[in-house]
């Protein structure tokens, strides 16, 4: 499969004026739907890859607006091993309304009478014929790799957070405002974020160093960050660009005798009550002599860093993404030129289910 690089950068480029575009038909929809759904005392939130990584940044919203209980499960996981309350919300994500896991995820959730959302992209997708709310949003990526999908639904998740903290009577009018405000805003702040050269060139100096070895990034979020390390990793996986490993910061702090080298790279991400630990991590770091990059609203440590807007953290992960996207982007470009091939999931999905056939 080839990567059309010009596309992919365009995608990235063009997530604010998109967002902008559409984020009011998002919110209208929400509204909708939150009307039915604002009794549930507990959320699964479910996905597979992006979508997964979509819904532990959605529990870090919904916890902290809306005070419910969240859980974020691969679909997998959920439908063969969970146990769920009757009391509970199933919010289930799928760009394409077919990824087979979630569509079953739904279908169960629905057998056992629990209230079910599905955000999805595609107004035709398998899965709207088993959820019982939809929030359908008309958007897609230009490429195979998803980027303008992720930043959507982390917007969708902050929105419908906002919503039901609301009808929950968690925000009072004030808080609300603020909150929709900030939200609203976000176009513009992704806008304004820089990433200096300086920091584009260092990390294409240690991925080309390496000459034939795969260079090894580690990305390392905090709090709802996390799941922005996670995202990271994915883009660097999907443009063959590093062998990259996804850590939750308070983890990585827990084993700090991680044998890390000079021939390795660290990316920070961190914003609001994270900040102070990052800054424990950077010294660690700075100690074993380890390249880093921090992605933050505050600076860290002595070096430059790349700065995302302030905002509340829990909307962070929008904007660290989206810096994040960019530098995968960046850099791809740098390796492949205009063009990458690569033997995508969908393709590799394919020759599973092949496989699988076969063994059945």
């Amino acid at each position: 499969m080839i990567i059309d690089l010009s596309l992919l950068e365009k995608d990235i480029i063009s997530q604010p004026k998109i967002l902008d575009k559409i984020a009011p038909k998002i919110w209208k929809e929400t509204e909708k739907v939150v009307e039915h759904i604002s009794k549930a005392k507990s959320i699964i939130l479910t996905g597979c890859g992006d979508s997964l990584f979509s819904s532990i940044a959605g529990k870090y919203m919904l916890e902290s607006i809306a005070c419910v209980p969240s859980i974020p499960e691969n679909s997998y996981e959920f439908t063969n091993y969970s146990y769920i309350p009757k009391d509970s919300l199933l919010v289930a994500i799928s760009a394409s309304g077919r990824t087979r896991t979630t569509v079953e995820a739904v279908r169960k959730a629905e057998q056992l009478g629990i209230e079910t959302i599905a955000i999805t992209c595609n107004p035709n997708g398998d899965i709207l014929k088993y959820s019982k709310h939809s929030i359908v949003i008309d958007v897609r990526d230009s490429v195979p790799v998803p980027t303008i999908t992720s930043i959507i639904f982390l917007w969708t998740l902050a929105s419908l957070s906002i919503l039901m903290g609301n009808r929950k009577g968690r925000l009072d009018g004030k808080k609300f405002e603020e909150l929709k405000a900030e939200l609203f805003e976000i176009g513009n702040k992704l806008n304004s974020i820089e990433i200096p050269n300086s920091q584009l060139d260092l990390i294409s100096r240690f991925i080309r160093k390496r000459g034939l070895v795969k260079p090894c990034i580690y990305l390392i979020g905090g709090g709802p960050n996390f799941s922005t390390a996670l995202f990271g990793m994915a883009k660097l996986r999907e443009l063959n660009i590093a062998h990259s490993i996804a850590f939750e910061l308070e983890e990585f702090l827990h084993y700090g005798n991680i044998p890390l080298t000079e021939n390795e790279l660290s990316i920070v991400i961190v914003c609001g009550k994270a900040v102070k630990r990052g800054n424990d991590a950077f010294k660690l770091l700075q100690l074993l002599n380890v390249g880093k990059i921090t992605i933050s609203t505050t600076k860290i440590g002595d070096s430059e860093y790349i700065a995302v807007p302030n905002i509340e953290e829990i909307f962070s992960p929008i904007l660290c993404l989206h810096t994040i996207q960019r530098i995968a982007a960046d850099m791809a470009h740098r390796i492949y030129g205009e063009q990458l091939e690569i033997r995508h999931g969908e393709a590799i999905s394919r020759i599973i289910r092949i496989c699988s056939a076969e063994d059945n």
